[in-house]
């Protein structure tokens, strides 16, 4: 459905008409507002992220819900992922 939908020649009519737009002197401001704003919304969810996580295990049914790390990267993972949020490998099942 959404197969060639976007091709170099769209990046370039996309980077024209921001140009048209906004002109030459305003891409860069442009550019690092975006990069801020994209850093900021992945520290707020990192930090939503660890804030719903929490530092104390939950008991349940005898099995401690603690978080697990990736066997890959290191990564922070929530119990139950089957799926590392970083680097996309699977995590290994509990035995």
């Amino acid at each position: 459905m959404f197969e060639g939908l976007f091709e170099p020649a769209h990046a370039i009519i996309i980077l024209v008409i921001a140009l048209i737009l906004f002109g030459p002197g305003k891409l860069p401001d442009l550019g690092a507002a975006l990069g801020r704003g994209i850093r900021e919304f992945r520290s707020g969810m990192q930090e939503t992220f660890d804030s719903s996580t929490g530092s104390t295990p939950v008991e349940s049914g005898g099995r401690s819900l603690a978080t697990l790390a990736c066997s890959c990267c290191g990564a922070v993972l929530p119990s139950g992922a089957h799926f590392c949020g970083q680097c996309g490998a699977p995590t290994t099942p509990e035995a």
